[in-house]
């Protein structure tokens, strides 16, 4: 049991991690990079954050890791759906059609 606790425990913090790395490499990348440039990247990884979530619900099995799963997956769909509503709303502002 405290195995399992550990496991879910390294996931958590990798995450952690991972989403301050995000942040600061996004912060980094408005202050020289247009929006649009920057918003195209970002739902590019967006996308494939999606697919790794979408493949690790796929294969995970133990029961504590599936709730991570799921609530990762729909965090993951969610920021892709964002950011795409994003893009279609500076295309709109920009006069892009």
């Amino acid at each position: 049991m405290n195995d399992n606790l550990a496991y879910v425990n390294n996931i958590l913090r990798a995450m952690v991690e991972k989403a301050a790395a995000l942040v600061g490499t996004m912060l980094e990348r408005t202050a020289r990079a247009p929006v649009e440039v920057c918003l195209r990247d970002d739902i590019e990884k967006a996308r494939a954050e999606w697919q790794a979530a979408q493949e690790y619900f796929e294969m995970v099995t133990h029961p504590e890791l599936i709730d991570f799963a799921i609530f990762n997956l729909e965090a993951a769909r969610r920021r892709y759906s964002y950011l795409l509503k994003q893009a279609r709303l500076s295309e709109i502002a920009s006069g892009v059609s």
